[in-house]
C-alpha cells in the first residue's frame, strides 16, 4: 500500500458510512472554521479511501496513521455514532489530546460519552469514574503486557474502543468468539476481525 503524505494537525472523529446530512454539514462548517484558524483537518469521510477495501483493514490502517500524525483529535458526536469510539481508542492509545466539537451532545448517562468527556477534560490518565478506571487499565495492560491478548467482540461502543486500542498497538490478538461472527460481502468489522484473527493465529 502506498504511504499517504499527511499534512493535517487535527484528526476529526465523526461518523462516516452512516453520517446524516445535517451532521456532515456541521462537520464541514467546523472544518472550515479550523481552516480559517490556520489548521488542517483530516476528515475520514474525505481523506480515507472508503471503497475498494472488501475487508476494512485498509481503512483502519489509514485512520490510525492519521491519528498518530495529528497533533490532537476532535470528536463530533452524532446519534449514529458507534464506530467512532474505535477511533477514540486509537486517540487514547497514542496519547493524543482530545477536544469535543459539540460537548453538549455528550451525556454522562452514557458511560462511553462520559469517558470521552472525562478524557477531553484531562487528556491524561486521571480516572474520575469506574469506566475511566476500566478503560485506562485496559490501555495500560495492552501497552505493557507481553502475554497473548484477546477480545470477546460485540458491536457496542466500549468493545469498539477496546478494538481500536488493540489495533493501534499493532500487537497480535485473538477474537474469543470469532466463530460466532459471520463474514459479509462488503467491508465490515466482522471481516476485519476474521482477517486479524487469522493473521495472528495461523
Amino acid at each position: 500500500m502506498t504511504q499517504k503524505t499527511l499534512e493535517h494537525d487535527i484528526f476529526l472523529i465523526s461518523p462516516v458510512n452512516d453520517i446524516l446530512s445535517k451532521d456532515e454539514i456541521a462537520c464541514r462548517e467546523h472544518i472550515q472554521l479550523r481552516k480559517e484558524q490556520g489548521h488542517e483537518v483530516y476528515f475520514p469521510l474525505d481523506h480515507t479511501k472508503q471503497d475498494g477495501d472488501p475487508i476494512g483493514n485498509i481503512i483502519l490502517d489509514e485512520n490510525d496513521a492519521a491519528i498518530k500524525h495529528g497533533e490532537f483529535a476532535e470528536f463530533y458526536l452524532a446519534k449514529t455514532t458507534i464506530g467512532s469510539f474505535g477511533d477514540l481508542g486509537g486517540v487514547v492509545f497514542h496519547g493524543k489530546k482530545l477536544i469535543l466539537v459539540n460537548p453538549k451532545k455528550f451525556s454522562k448517562s452514557d458511560s462511553m460519552e462520559e469517558f470521552a468527556l472525562s478524557y477531553a477534560s484531562n487528556s491524561y490518565y486521571v480516572a474520575k469514574s469506574e469506566i475511566d478506571a476500566e478503560l485506562f487499565s485496559f490501555v495500560d495492560m495492552v501497552k505493557d503486557t507481553d502475554l497473548p491478548l484477546s477480545l470477546e467482540f460485540s458491536y457496542d461502543r466500549k468493545n469498539l474502543f477496546k478494538l481500536g486500542v488493540l489495533y493501534a498497538s499493532r500487537k497480535p490478538f485473538s477474537i474469543i468468539n470469532i466463530n460466532e461472527l459471520q463474514k459479509t460481502p462488503d467491508k465490515s468489522y466482522h471481516n476485519v476481525l476474521h482477517y486479524l484473527h487469522n493473521k495472528f493465529n495461523q
